[in-house]
Order: C-alpha cells, then structure tokens, then sequence
C-alpha cells in the first residue's frame, strides 16, 4: 500500500488542533487542582463544616395536638394526617423552576408557593419547610413515583385538626386558623417552634396553650441524593393536653337533629353540679371548613349571613325573659314581705296606674289568685301588682342574688352580660330618668330586661339546688390545665337565699306543666315529673305591629314573637335542667313541647341505668369505652353478650383507682338466636319490628364488676321473654316513623311510646329496660361489696 504523505499546511493544521485538546485537558486539571488546594489549604475548616452541613439534616416530628373529649370519653376534636411537600432550600438548585414544574405536573398553585418561599426566605438552608399543605392523595401518588424530578422537594404529613361530629357543639369546641406574629408573641416559649396552628374562637382557643405539644426531631445523616444514612439523635414529641367537656355528645346530637328547623338555643345542665350537658345554638357552622384555611369569600358569607351563624346564642344571644321572669318576682315578693303563700290578687284582664292600662294576657281576667295560681296561669295583673310594690331597686336588688345582669363566668369566651337595668343605668345609657311605668313592663320580664339563655337556665339552677347562684361548668375539673385565655370569672352570689320560699317556687313551676290551668301543659310527660315556665317575648311593639299590618296582611316571620322554656326534672330531686329558645317562635307553648321531647329523651335513652343506680343510692361516673361490638363467626349471643360487659368493664379499670368498682353491662334483643342490632334509618326500624310482630324475642343483659385493686369480680348474665302483640303493619310503620327506636336495640323502648307493643314480659322487666338493679344487689350483697 502506498504511503500517504501529509502536507505541511496539513501538519499545521493537526498542531493546532493537538495544541487545543491538550489545553482543554490541562485546563480543568489545573483548576482542579487549584480546587483542591483551595479546599485543603486555604479554606480547608470552612469547607470541612459546609460538607458536615451538607450530609446532616434535621427532621421534625410534630407532636400531636391534644384530644377534646365529651364527658363520657367520646372524641370530639382529634388529628388526621395531612400531607405537605417541604422544601430544603440547599438542596434545590432552582426553587422557581422547581415550582413551575411542580405547578405542571401536579396542578399546584406557582403564585402560593412563590409567596411562602418569599416568607421563608430567612430559614436556615439546612431546615426544610412546607411549600404546600394537605395535597391530594393522587398528587402524593405522582410525587413518590417521579421524586427525582423534584430537587430538594421531599414529602412529610402533619396533624390537621379533625371534628368527627361537624356542626355539633362547634360553637363550643371552636375552631382552628393560621397563627399571626401577634398570636406567637403569647406562645409559652418551648411551645413557640411547634405551633403551626392556633385555636380561634372557643375551647381550641381557651385552652391553646395546653393543646399545643411539643415537637420533636430526629437529626439524620444523609448522602448525596438525600437519603438517610444513619440516624444521629432522637428527641421524642410531647403530645399536647386532652381537654374533657362536661357535654354529652349523644344528648347534644340528638338536640341538635330535632332543633334544625329552628333558630335560637338550648342549654341543658346537671342542677346539682352545674355541668352543662348539652349547648346548642343554631344556626352552626362546621369548624373542619377552618382547619386548614378558609377563603376569603367564604369568611365574608359566614360574617354578613343574617342568621349570625357565627354567633353563640346560648351566651352572646340577649333576649328579654318575658314570664320566665315571673320566677323572680314571686320569690322577692315573698321574701320581702310583701306577700304570703296565701295572700290573694283579683285580676280582672288589666292593669291601670300612672295613667296607663297595662293588660293581661287572658282579656277575661283570671279572677282572685294566689302567687302559686299566679305562676301556673301567668298572670301579668298580679305580677304588674308585685312589681310595682317591690319598686325597679328592689327588683334589681334580687335580680342580681340569682346571677342576672352579669356574665355566669362560664369557661367560654365573648359571654355577654344581658341587662338588668335600674334609674343609674338608664341615667348613663340614654341620658334620662326611670318612669314608673317601665317597671310595670319590667316586672313581667319585658322593656330593658335582657337575658341570655345560659343565663336563664343558671337562674333557673338557683331555684332548685339550694339558694346559690353558681359558675356553669363546661370543662371537667379532671380534664383540664389552666387556660391560657380564660375568661373573667365573676365570684359566685354569696348570700344564699331562702328555701321556704324558693320551694313556694318550685311548686308553682310545677303546676305551671302539671296543673289544670297551666299555661305549659305541652311539656306534661309520662316518662318524668317536669316543672317549669313557658314565656312569650315581643320582637316588635304592639304600635310598629299595628302599623306593619296596614301595609301588609301578614308580618313576616322575622317579626314574631320569640317563644321561651326553662324547666327542669324529677320534681322532687332535679338532675335535669333545661332553657329552650326559639327565636320567632310565636308561643312559650312550641318551646314547651321542644323541651319535653327533650327530657323525655334523656331519661329514656341517656340515663336509664344511671336513673336505677342512682335511686339505689349509687354515685359513679359514667364512660362509654371505645370497642368494636362484634359478634365471633361461632359465638352464641350468651357468649357475646357476656364478652363485651367483661371487656368494657376491664377496658377502663386499666386507668382507674384501686379502690373503686368498675361495671360494665351490654343489653341485646335476640330473636330465634340472631342478635337485633340498633337500627339507624327508620325503614331499618319498621323490619326489627315486623320481624318480632306477634312473636316472643328475649332481651339479655350481662354484667360484669371488677375491683381493680384485687382483681376480683362479679359476672351474671339475666335474661327476659317479651312476647309481642299483633299490630297491623300501619302502627309499626308509624312508631318507627317516630325516631324513637332508632339507636335502641331491636329498634324500640318498651319504657317509652313502644310499651304498647308487647302483650306481656316473662322475667325482670328492669333488665328489659337496660340494668337489672335486683340481681346486681343480690349479687353484690353475696360478695360482701354492699352491706
């Protein structure tokens, strides 16, 4: 082959080229090695501490915010995961493009995450922080699975405030939002780094500060993608505090459904403890749209709706009492002297003095009465009569002994006072002097007189639990740390006033429900003794309705008169107290009726045990353990009956006191050997029945007591035959139709309106009610546990 030969222009051509390629070489190999120099030598201790910077992150671990449970242990407030994705600024190259890219492919918001960096921009490089919060699980599923796309985006979840229940008792518990600089500032210092959210309004608010844990870490070695090499320090979370409400959750639900049609309150308490057991103001809000944000648009709605959703009626609502009021009148009339139990009245259907005519209700009249006959039939002549006699001082004198005019000091915050008004206050609100004839209105709980329902139903307490205007408790004293807001507590009255008199009272409340003429005889109940006062308030006068009504047929709704009930039951030893509201409602009578399904309810399902225990002279407290009520694939319904009382009794003696007893019970229907469960629709309902129709089906309770201490304990099992009538299908549609048989087991209560379904009992009728308290005796008598 012959040679090929190279042109001179050609060898300088390769030179070139040879020239430039080994300059290329040289070039980062001389810079490299200036590099390393540089690394070394001159700058070796502060690079050293970069790289260690480089390789150690540090992982937060939030600590979970603390429970807010009902008096029975129900879960009101709890946590859920929510899952963020968290920048670490030094290992993101390109933040902007970063975000653009997680925008595109993920549907993220670029603008929202522009701003947060921006916010952020002072965290230290090394600490990652959240760019965007509760993302969806498919946007979760598409980040895990394309990671590496995302430089220094990494995924973490946090805890998001969750409301099992919604709307129920949100006016209570609260709701959570975004901390401010301002809100910080009030923090407890080692509570400062963890709170991420803060408690807004109610119990979240109150007790923030308790709820709030404390975060821990986990200081971990990574390499150069990011992943963890070793762990280096561990430092655990402190869970925030569990807060417990006195509220019981099932009787707030159960007010809560039947209220709905209707704006106003109820509050229902424990007369002898002043526990609240139950507040409720409607219209609500659901406090999980405030767990992580709220728009703008939306907080506006919910500030300009008319119906002030917001609002918590039962403590910031102000009405006048109307003939509630009444109450108070009877008892200063009395214990001034100015009447005895059998002085007499004549009313004659109006009222004149200072040159007005004050009427009564009842244009007729209601002849001569007494003060009991003068509550049981409302008579505003004979109330305009003592009123006028005690004078306005007077009036506010023992209007103040009963905790009016001024905030009950629940543990709520924003209560408003309500007014009691006297000439000074006139004087300094309106610039003019008391007229005689304002305390004629005065005296039947109309004019300036405000009240709220709490208020009222606190007042009410008075009357039956001794003489002594007390705080309403909302939070349990076992359940609590001090609050880091709480609001002003007033001291509780401490004149006690007289009970002669105070059970003149309660007599006449009683024939206000139970008497032949009284006005509340909607509230009379076959299932409890009830006693109270109905009360009818003018929304608008009788000049401005006189007026309206020449312009238009009808008044609006707006303009009825709002409908008042306070009451409370047994009789002769209250537990139960109650006020019902209605704004609009047009008659204290549609508030009776209210309040009686009310405490039919809550004697019926709440309390049937507890009411057995109690009349035997037992005092406990009651819990409902979370544990899942399934029966085995072989298990007989003696066995599974007897299974669930043993494990809800041993579930809560883990965490009680020795010396103490623990029962537990569980009553079930069993029909040709299949348990009956508790029916949740009413078409549900109508099946149990028409399946027992005519038949016998048994009820089984078992008990089971332990005493924690020496792990001894008591077991029984009682069973009773209930044999059915025939009914034609039309009755059982129409009692399921009636709610009372849902959440009862086999779908009715014989102690109730169902006790017309069975044709007769074969055992302990007791035990088919819930307890059966005559074994229980028998039984604790033979273990020497009761002498």
């Amino acid at each position: 082959m012959e040679e090929q030969k190279i042109s001179p222009k050609e060898k300088l051509s390769l030179s070139r080229r040879e020239f430039l390629f080994r300059g290329m070489l040289t070039v980062p190999f001389l810079a490299g090695a200036y590099r390393l120099w540089d690394l070394q030598i001159i700058n070796g201790e502060k690079y050293s501490d970069l790289a260690a910077g480089n390789r150690i992150r540090l992982k937060l671990i939030s600590a979970p915010r603390g429970f807010i449970y009902d008096r029975e242990g129900e879960v009101l407030a709890t946590n859920v995961p929510s899952y963020n994705l968290m920048l670490t600024k030094e290992d993101c190259p390109d933040p902007h493009e970063t975000f653009r890219s997680l925008s595109q492919e993920l549907g993220l918001n670029l603008d929202s995450m522009t701003r947060v960096y921006e916010r952020k921009k002072y965290t230290p490089k090394f600490i990652p922080f959240s760019i965007a919060e509760d993302i969806s699980w498919d946007q979760m599923s598409y980040f895990l699975t394309f990671q590496y796309e995302f430089p220094g985006i990494s995924l973490d979840f946090i805890s998001k405030r969750f409301y099992p229940y919604g709307e129920n008792a949100s006016h209570i518990i609260g709701y959570m939002g975004v901390i401010d600089e301002d809100a910080l500032e009030k923090i407890p210092e080692n509570k400062k780094w963890s709170a991420q959210v803060l408690g807004k309004s109610g119990i979240e608010k109150i007790y923030n500060d308790a709820l709030i844990g404390i975060d821990g870490g986990l200081q971990i070695e990574v390499n150069s993608q990011g992943r963890t090499i070793r762990e280096l320090s561990y430092i655990e979370p402190v869970p925030g505090q569990n807060i417990r409400l006195t509220i019981n959750q099932k009787l707030q639900n159960e007010i809560e459904k039947r209220f709905d049609q209707f704006n106003g309150s109820v509050v229902a308490t424990d007369p002898r403890t002043n526990e609240i057991l139950a507040m409720v103001s409607n219209p609500s809000y659901d406090s999980n749209r405030f767990s992580l944000g709220i728009s703008a648009a939306e907080w506006t709605s919910l500030l300009k709706d008319p119906s002030k959703p917001l609002q918590n009626k039962t403590i910031q609502g102000t009405y006048s009492p109307g003939s509630t009021f009444k109450m108070l009148i009877a008892y200063a009339a009395l214990a001034s002297g100015l009447i005895g139990t059998d002085s007499t009245y004549h009313c004659n259907g109006h009222y004149r003095i200072y040159g007005q005519t004050f009427k009564c209700w009842k244009p007729g009249g209601h002849g001569s009465v007494n003060v009991i006959k003068a509550l049981e039939q409302s008579c505003n002549v004979f109330f305009y009569n003592m009123g006028n006699q005690l004078g306005i001082d007077n009036i506010y004198k023992y209007a103040s002994l009963f905790g009016l005019g001024e905030k009950t000091g629940v543990q709520l915050l924003n209560e408003i006072s309500g007014v009691i008004p006297n000439p000074d206050w006139k004087k300094k609100i309106y610039g003019q002097p008391w007229f005689p004839g304002e305390t004629i209105s005065v005296s039947i709980g109309q004019g300036y007189v405000t009240v709220t329902p709490l208020q009222l139903v606190n007042y009410l307490n008075v009357f039956i639990n001794g003489g002594t205007a007390k705080e309403p408790i909302i939070v349990r004293p076992d359940g609590a740390a001090d609050p880091a807001n709480n609001p002003a507590k007033l001291p509780g009255v401490s004149e006690k006033l007289d009970e002669r008199w105070l059970s003149v009272v309660r007599e006449g409340l009683y024939q206000v429900v139970n008497g032949n003429a009284g006005t509340a005889r909607a509230a009379a109940s076959r299932v409890v003794s009830i006693s109270g006062k109905t009360g009818t308030t003018q929304v608008i006068g009788n000049k401005t309705r006189e007026k309206l009504l020449t312009k238009q047929k009808e008044l609006d709704d707006k303009y009825n008169d709002h409908a008042w009930f306070v009451g409370f039951a047994p009789f002769d030893k209250p537990e139960f107290s109650l006020a019902v509201m209605i704004e609009n409602g047009l008659s204290g009578k549609n508030a009776a009726l209210f309040a009686r399904e009310v405490v039919d309810y809550y004697f019926r399902s709440i309390r049937p045990r507890q009411v057995m225990l109690e009349e035997m002279g037992f005092r406990f407290d009651a819990m409902s353990p979370d544990i899942p009520e399934i029966p085995g694939k072989s298990e007989t319904p003696e066995a599974y009956c007897a299974r669930i009382a043993e494990t809800k009794a041993r579930s809560v003696s883990e965490f009680c006191k020795t010396d103490i007893l623990i029962i537990g019970a569980d009553t079930i229907v069993v029909f040709e050997n299949t348990i009956l469960g508790k029916p949740e629709t009413t078409e549900e309902n109508y099946r149990m029945l028409y399946l027992l129709n005519g038949k016998m089906h048994r009820v089984m309770t078992a008990v089971f007591v332990i005493q924690p201490g020496s792990g001894e304990f008591i077991r029984f099992t009682k069973q009773t035959f209930v044999h059915f009538r025939k009914h034609p299908t039309e009755i059982l549609h129409r009692y399921a139709d009636s709610g009372e048989g849902l959440d009862k087991a086999g779908g009715y209560a014989i102690q109730g309106k169902g006790c017309f379904l069975s044709e007769r009992i074969d055992g302990s009728y007791k035990n088919v009610v819930g307890y059966p308290i005559e074994d229980f005796i028998e039984q604790m008598l033979l273990k020497r546990w009761l002498y």
